[in-house]
C-alpha cells in the first residue's frame, strides 16, 4: 500500500464506513458490551482520522478552497456531536440503532463532501509531496493516540 494521503483517506472512508455497517447491523444485539466496544473502536478511528485530517488535510488546501474546508470543520463538528448522542443512546436499542443511522449518514456526507477535496489535492501535488503529506497523516495519527493513551495512564482509565 501506497503513503499517499488521498488514498489513504480514502481507504479509511471506506473502512469506517463499514465498521458502521456491521454496528447498525448489531444494533440489536442482546450482547450490550460487546456493542459498546465495538462502538468505542469505531470512535477511537474516526476521532483519530478527523484529528489528521485537521492537522495536515485541511491547511494544505486552506488558501484555495477555504469554503470547502470550513464546510468541512463544520462536518467534523457534527460527527463529534452525533458521536456523543450515540454514545449515550448506546444502552437503547432503538435508540442506538437510529442515533447510529444518523452518524452514517452524517459521515457519507462528509465523505461525499470531501472527495472534491481530495480530486483537488491529488491534482495539486505531485505524487512524492503526497507520499510525504501520508507520512505527516500517519505520523498526527499516532500523536493523537499517544495523547489518548498519556490521559488514560494519568486517570488510571482507559480512553
Amino acid at each position: 500500500m501506497t503513503d499517499n494521503i488521498v488514498e489513504k483517506i480514502q481507504r479509511e472512508h471506506d473502512a469506517i464506513l463499514s465498521e458502521l455497517d456491521g454496528l447498525i447491523e448489531e444494533a440489536g444485539s442482546e450482547q450490550q458490551q460487546s456493542r459498546a466496544e465495538g462502538f468505542l473502536r469505531m470512535e477511537r478511528k474516526l476521532q483519530t482520522h478527523m484529528y489528521a485530517e485537521e492537522r495536515v488535510f485541511s491547511p494544505l488546501l486552506a488558501g484555495t478552497l477555504q469554503e470547502r474546508i470550513e464546510e468541512s470543520l463544520d462536518d467534523h463538528n457534527r460527527i463529534r456531536r452525533e458521536l456523543r448522542e450515540a454514545f449515550a443512546a448506546r444502552s437503547l436499542k432503538p435508540g442506538w440503532r437510529a442515533a447510529l443511522a444518523e452518524l452514517k449518514t452524517l459521515v457519507r456526507f462528509h465523505v461525499e463532501n470531501e472527495e472534491v477535496l481530495l480530486n483537488e489535492l491529488g491534482d495539486g501535488f505531485s505524487d512524492a509531496d503526497l507520499e510525504g503529506m501520508g507520512r505527516r497523516f500517519e505520523a498526527e495519527k499516532q500523536n493523537y493516540l499517544g495523547a489518548l493513551a498519556e490521559l488514560s495512564h494519568g486517570s488510571g482509565e482507559a480512553v
